[in-house]
C-alpha cells in the first residue's frame, strides 16, 4: 500500500519523492561498517597487509548527511530553492544529529531529508517540516554552533565510493 504522502501531490511532489528515493539508494549502497584508515598511507597498509589499523567504525549521521547533500547538490543543481541542499547540525530529541534541508521553490514548504533517522525506520526519511514548525514539540532542533568533530576524510571516501561503485 502506498500512503497518502506518496499518492497525493498535496504533500510531496514527484521531484521530492525522486530525491528521497535517490538518497535512499545512495545510503543502501554503502557497507555496514566503514574502513578504519583515515589517511592514504593507512589505507595502503591495510590493503597490503589485510590488517586493519583500528577496528572498523560506524558512519556517523553528520558525515553521511554531508556527503549525501553534496551528491544531491551535484545531481539536482538548480532544483533546491536558494541553490543547495543545506546540512543542518542540531538535535533530534536529546540526540546530537545532522540532517539535510531544502525547498523546491520560494513558496514551497521546507523539507527535511534525514538520511540516518534516529530510532525510526526506514533509515532515510523525507519529512514535511512545515507542520512541525507550527508546533513547539519540534523533534528537529537546529544548533547555533557547528560541530567541531567533523571527519572530512569520511566524506571524501563516501563520495569516492559512490563514484566508483554506485553511478
Amino acid at each position: 500500500m502506498k500512503g497518502y504522502s506518496v499518492t497525493s501531490a498535496e504533500v510531496f511532489g514527484k521531484l521530492e519523492i525522486s530525491i528521497w528515493k535517490h538518497a535512499a539508494r545512495l545510503v543502501q549502497a554503502l557497507p555496514e561498517t566503514w574502513p578504519s584508515a583515515t589517511t592514504v598511507s593507512e589505507a595502503l597498509y591495510e590493503s597490503m597487509t589485510g590488517k586493519p589499523i583500528a577496528a572498523p567504525r560506524q558512519l556517523r549521521c553528520h558525515e553521511l548527511a554531508c556527503a549525501v547533500a553534496h551528491r544531491l547538490g551535484e545531481e539536482y543543481s538548480g532544483v533546491a530553492h536558494g541553490g543547495s541542499f543545506v546540512l543542518v547540525d542540531g538535535k533530534y530529541g536529546p540526540v546530537d544529529h545532522s540532517w539535510i534541508e531544502w525547498q523546491t521553490h520560494p513558496s514551497g514548504y521546507r523539507r527535511i531529508l534525514d538520511v540516518y533517522a534516529v530510532g525510526r525506520l526506514p533509515m532515510v526519511q523525507l519529512i514535511d517540516a512545515q507542520p512541525l514548525l507550527q508546533h513547539q514539540g519540534l523533534p528537529y532542533v537546529r544548533s547555533d554552533k557547528k560541530r567541531d568533530d567533523f571527519r572530512a576524510a569520511d566524506v571524501e571516501r563516501l563520495l569516492a565510493f559512490w563514484k566508483e561503485h554506485y553511478l
